[in-house]
């Protein structure tokens, strides 16, 4: 049987290894496996993880930009407690519409609810997962 401390020791690795794959620090830059590696972080919880997750949907690290995925997770991050997420996600607000804005809180009530589960599966099978998909 794995520990609690175990288990927090592997989520924290995870994040780690995807902050190497980001910055291509001892490893080749994979900016995708990093997404991966956040997400599987932030699916169980861990803060860092889910306001790196809105930072890279920011910015298209590892994939397509997406604005409404960039504010969902920097603003799931926002309300657990970080300071930074409360700035970045004002910022993301600035290229939003206010249709967008509502979409992306919305999202991220649902992702809070399902304890941060399969929150970017909730868009999967959308055609282009671009902005016009999400609703």
């Amino acid at each position: 049987m794995v520990s609690s401390s175990s288990k927090k020791k592997n989520i924290i690795a995870q994040y780690n290894l995807g902050w190497l794959y980001r910055f291509g620090k001892g490893v080749s830059k994979n900016q995708v496996r990093a997404m991966e590696l956040f997400l599987l972080s932030a699916e169980k919880g861990l803060l860092i993880a889910q306001a790196s997750l809105g930072s890279m949907y920011r910015f298209g690290e590892g994939g397509k930009k997406d604005l409404v995925l960039a504010h969902m997770w920097t603003n799931i991050a926002s309300m657990r407690g970080d300071y930074s997420s409360n700035r970045n996600t004002s910022l993301i607000e600035r290229e939003m519409t206010d249709l967008q804005i509502s979409h992306a809180k919305k999202l991220a009530v649902k992702c809070k609810f399902k304890e941060y589960i399969g929150c970017v599966s909730m868009l999967t099978g959308l055609p282009n997962n671009d902005i016009k998909s999400h609703y």
